[in-house]
């Protein structure tokens, strides 16, 4: 190991390193590293003292995000590798004394239990020998200890929120001017492969005490075709893949027509196993990312999460935060959604009961259209039109409008469309109401109206009515008209930034090879530290780009495929230094 560790010695740059130091620093993790170590030993009864600690977490922790931001697997081998090829002035900056020397393999085993002993006082997950497949007796009976210890969900409570520290760290790399006043995000879940096989259900069931199980057996198989991604044991191995997955709410600027304003970047992470609990997952991220402070003002998310989770979860929260939301529906679940005071909730935006059935059931007719338009294509034919945009407009003239803001107690205050100067129909159950140019005529009144109709104005909507489906399907955009299709279209931002996690002109956290180290939590912060490094690559480029456009159009280098634009900037600069060298040199002979 010391020749090929002496081999790769590498050395790393000054900027890259500062970089990486002010995340650690900012995340506060040479302080809570410190704190949790001591108190984690001390619940398992074991003793302080000893020898200094010659390597502290937090500077592993930094060496790895650098490795991540250069394209290196972040193996042990490869900080150990790193450490070997520091300057002295490099190891004072992360803490390392000049005198702790020591042999390449030295260096792999402090780092490796540098890290171990840190990810020990996070770890909420079953310990099991990480040198060998558990049997089944030994990872229940793993299992039971870590259900009986009083201290795993602190253990748990502090894994989260210490990837969501990193993640905010890496948030004040933007510059004040380009920071949003709030955030619109995108929320979505990917799945990491992990370097193991796995069992499947129905094996997993026959084997007996002494059976092997996967060397990763916290990890699941994850079903790509299942809406929520849980695997029912059913799927062939072709269609799932074993791993975890990583959720992302991703933030952006919460004007469409700005999001080129501000960088896109991911503001909250979880790690869990795939199909499992992704709702709760999903309300505890958006709980962290607004306790730091960030002001979320919309948000998307697919068919899992939004309608999917049950609305005392997710959109319940939601609501009560005062967060739009944008989502999509099952064909099932188009048409009329919930009803109250006669009026009907269609597609989450609730409307006159009088609306033509052509336009109720025009998301269902749209759905199908969609359909019909997939099937043509893989058929090798022509699409048919599925532009329903303009029936969608004009479907809104039979919307609701909302007379004031939300009341304190969560209701809202809806007038009918046939009310007020903003009116958009005429309909005889409000004779006190002019007809006027450009209303639609309502040409079949309800027999029996509700509130809606008989109240001369408006009707108050609770926050949970028709039994909760209001707030379970109910949106802050008309379904299909332009305004939904712009922000529902920003959901996409989130896929974008998976694959680039994910793919091998980004962190590559998609190959299981380079991230083998075992376990459930040191999967959570490797992956966490894979997506700072993103987030600090996409400002670094955004910062480049708008640096590009300030220059005078003469002066700006021309963009190329085989450089980043970082790359290219810094090397004109470093051109347009030596000409002045050179030129203040010739006038000095």
């Amino acid at each position: 190991m010391s020749r090929s560790l002496l081999a790769e010695a590498r050395t790393i740059a000054d900027n890259e390193l500062d970089l990486a130091i002010r995340i650690v620093l900012r995340a506060g993790v040479y302080d809570v590293a410190d704190e949790w170590i001591t108190d984690h030993r001390r619940s398992q009864g074991l003793r302080g003292g000893g020898r200094p600690r010659t390597l502290h977490p937090a500077a592993v922790v930094a060496i790895v995000l650098v490795l991540h931001l250069q394209g290196t697997p972040p193996h042990i081998k490869q900080v150990a590798a790193v450490i070997t090829g520091l300057s002295d002035d490099q190891r004072m900056r992360l803490g390392i004394r000049l005198d702790d020397v020591g042999s390449p393999d030295q260096w792999y085993e402090r780092v490796r239990r540098s890290w171990d002993g840190f990810v020990d006082a996070i770890d909420p997950f079953p310990k099991v020998p990480t040198h060998q497949r558990p049997t089944v007796a030994e990872y229940e009976e793993a299992r039971r200890v870590t259900e009986r210890d009083p201290h795993t969900a602190v253990r748990a409570e502090r894994l989260d929120g210490f990837a969501n520290l990193l993640i905010d760290a890496s948030l004040y790399e933007v510059p004040d001017e380009y920071r949003p006043p709030a955030y619109a995000v995108a929320y979505d879940a990917t799945v990491l492969r992990v370097f193991a096989r796995g069992i499947g259900k129905a094996r997993k069931k026959l084997l007996g005490p002494d059976d092997k199980l996967s060397s990763e057996p916290e990890a699941s198989f994850y079903a790509r075709e299942r809406e929520d991604h849980f695997d029912d044991g059913k799927l062939p191995l072709s269609k799932v893949v074993h791993g975890f997955e990583l959720d992302l709410l991703v933030g952006m600027h919460p004007d469409p027509d700005k999001t080129h304003e501000t960088p896109i970047l991911t503001l909250g992470v979880a790690h869990h196993r795939p199909g499992v609990a992704i709702n709760d997952h999903a309300r505890a991220v958006f709980e962290n990312v607004r306790s730091r402070g960030h002001d979320i003002a919309a948000a998307g998310a697919d068919r899992a999460y939004l309608p999917g989770s049950k609305e005392d979860v997710l959109q319940g929260y939601l609501y009560d935060a005062g967060i739009r939301v944008v989502m999509d529906y099952r064909k099932d679940q188009l048409g009329i959604q919930a009803q109250h005071g006669g009026a009907i909730m269609v597609d989450g935006t609730w409307y006159c009961p009088a609306m033509p059935e052509g336009l109720v059931n025009l998301g269902r007719e749209w759905a199908e259209a969609r359909e019909q338009a997939d099937s043509a294509v893989e058929a090798g034919e022509s699409a048919p039109d599925i532009d329903f945009t303009e029936r969608f407009e004009m479907r809104k003239k039979f919307a609701l409008r909302r007379k004031q803001g939300r009341n304190p107690n969560g209701s809202t205050t809806m007038m009918c469309p046939a009310v007020g100067k903003s009116a958009t129909v005429w309909c005889d159950h409000k004779p006190h109401e002019p007809k006027g140019r450009g209303k639609l005529p309502i040409l079949n009144p309800p027999h029996a109206p509700g509130d809606i109709c008989n109240n001369r104005t408006s009707m108050t909507i609770p926050r949970d009515a028709s039994n909760g489906k209001a707030l379970k399907y109910g949106q802050s955009y008309a379904y299909g008209t332009a305004e939904w299709a712009k922000h529902y279209g920003r959901r996409n931002v989130v896929e974008s930034f998976n694959a680039y996690i994910k793919g091998a002109k980004g962190m590559k956290l998609d190959n299981a090879a380079d991230y083998r180290m075992r376990g459930r939590a040191s999967k959570y912060l490797l992956a966490t530290i894979g997506v700072v490094a993103a987030n600090l690559l996409k400002i670094d480029a955004f910062l480049a780009e708008r640096e590009h456009e300030r220059m005078p159009a003469h002066l700006r280098p021309a963009k190329t495929r085989k450089a980043t634009l970082r790359q290219q900037l810094n090397h004109y600069r470093k051109t347009v230094e030596r000409q002045q060298r050179l030129a203040a040199a010739s006038v000095d002979t």
